[in-house]
């Protein structure tokens, strides 16, 4: 394959994956309603890599904390809807998950277990095995 072809191949995906993260980024609302674990001030960016990471942890999507439907956009989902039962069970161990870290893990000292994540236990899972 031609050099310049492949530059011009790379350029082209590389700016079609930036218009996919954009336009889902800009479905996201500026400021939230209904917040009650995460910090009221929270920015886009940071609120965005929780629920990345939450998504990633459980394996699961929007759809199962927030009332929207699976393989709609996002600009569809009432993020701050209490309807999904599962929201407050997420809020839950959410808290658990603080709780954890900062009560009972901050004693230990440097380079031991210091901190738990959704990770920890579910790994990939939305039920964590027992």
């Amino acid at each position: 394959m031609n050099r310049s072809l492949l530059i011009a191949l790379i350029l082209t995906l590389s700016s079609l994956i930036s218009l996919i993260v954009t336009a889902s980024f800009a479905q996201i609302p500026d400021t939230y309603t209904n917040l009650k674990v995460l910090p009221k001030d929270i920015k886009k960016a940071q609120l965005m890599q929780y629920m990345k990471d939450f998504s990633k942890a459980l394996g699961v999507r929007c759809h199962a904390c927030h009332k929207g439907e699976e393989g709609q956009s996002l600009s569809t989902y009432d993020f701050a809807s209490d309807e999904n039962p599962r929201k407050d069970i997420a809020r839950l161990m959410i808290t658990m998950t603080q709780k954890i870290n900062g009560e009972i893990l901050k004693d230990f000292k440097e380079g031991q277990f210091t901190q738990i994540t959704c990770q920890t236990c579910h790994r990939g899972q939305q039920v964590p095995d027992a």
